[in-house]
């Protein structure tokens, strides 16, 4: 069943990106270029592609929204299927921000090296992770959440090598589950 929240949400949207688009395509610069999107920004349009089992572009709908961004996982390693995708951002004058999984452990980070070097050939000049889900969402104790946080340090301290090599950034996103201080101290301790 569909809430009101998200109809009139789906209507906003609606119509917002209507009236926007004629004006875009007026325009001789990409007029977002520093704007983008993540297909967590969108569920009702990813959802819906889901269930009805129709495939859904996602860097064609950020192209056409105006976007100069867009975040995505690494669709394949296959040589051929990140040419495409580059191939495609260049043409729309586009960037992208990959979602490659971080090593957890030393054994992934070889498979780690392998996707930042691919994600580097389709264009992305840096990626984003999201390490937790909020704190008082995923932890019962306190003592959960402190191996976490250490789990999360072990992931960042075994990635920041590789990254490093491939020149690579890493924008870690912050579900409410870390405290500023506790960041800060962990962020500095990187030196990164």
């Amino acid at each position: 069943m569909t809430t009101r929240r998200e109809i009139l949400a789906a209507a906003g949207a609606a119509a917002a990106g209507m009236s926007l688009k004629p004006a875009f395509a007026q325009m001789a610069v990409r007029p977002l270029a520093n704007m983008g999107g993540a297909p967590a920004g969108f569920p009702i349009r990813t959802r819906a592609a889901r269930e009805g089992n129709k495939p859904f572009d996602f860097l064609e709908y950020c192209h056409n929204l105006g976007f100069g961004v867009f975040e995505t996982r690494l669709p394949s390693t296959d040589p051929a299927e990140i040419k495409k995708l580059r191939q495609r951002l260049d043409s729309y004058n586009m960037r992208v921000v990959m979602d490659v999984p971080l090593p957890r452990t030393e054994a992934d980070v070889p498979a780690f090296d392998a996707g930042l070097k691919a994600a580097k050939e389709a264009g992305a000049t840096s990626l984003h992770t999201a390490l937790t889900q909020r704190r008082y969402e995923q932890f019962d104790t306190f003592e959960t959440f402190k191996k976490d946080f250490e789990r999360c340090q072990k992931t960042i301290a075994l990635a920041e090598p590789v990254l490093r090599k491939h020149r690579l950034r890493l924008g870690m996103e912050n579900h409410k589950g870390w405290r500023s201080a506790e960041q800060a101290a962990w962020l500095k301790r990187v030196s990164s």
